[in-house]
């Protein structure tokens, strides 16, 4: 618009300062943002890592008590048949 012959511009610099200045703070909470969200990324990936490791080792432990109860099953079986047999004297 024009007043008294001098021209005023619409946006001034005081007007463009104060917007770069907010672009500048989203593109800081934005950065922060997507660290943030890395940091959530490789933290799942660690406890998921550690919790398929529990788990695998929890499975190999049921496997190998699950042997040892067949084996001691097996051995208590067998001596306790030998107890009862009766010998006989040739």
């Amino acid at each position: 618009t024009e007043g008294n012959g001098q021209h005023h511009d619409l946006a001034t610099q005081g007007h463009t300062d104060k917007i770069f200045d907010m672009v500048d703070q989203l593109e800081q909470r934005t950065n922060d943002i997507v660290d943030q969200q890395q940091y959530a990324i490789t933290r799942e990936a660690v406890h998921r890592r550690t919790a398929e490791s529990t788990n695998s080792k929890v499975m190999m432990w049921s496997v190998v008590e699950v042997a040892v109860l067949v084996f001691l099953s097996a051995f208590q079986v067998y001596y306790l048949k030998s107890y009862f047999e009766v010998k006989q004297i040739v």
